[in-house]
């Protein structure tokens, strides 16, 4: 017996306002990031994992 997944079904109005939600977060997080200096920038993907002290890429996000 297969099973079959459950499709989400949406009113316009509740994708618009979706869409609506993550183009606010990334306006939000773009002005964040506008208002951060170089170095703090650099800080926060170290600090983060995401690069190295050398600023290359770390082997988990090759």
């Amino acid at each position: 017996m297969r099973k079959t997944s459950k499709m989400i079904t949406r009113t316009p109005k509740q994708s618009r306002f979706l869409r609506k939600l993550k183009t606010d977060d990334v306006v939000i997080i773009k002005n964040h990031l506008i208002s951060m200096d170089n170095e703090s920038i650099k800080k926060a993907l170290i600090d983060s994992g995401i690069y190295d002290t050398n600023m290359k890429l770390t082997a988990s996000f090759k």
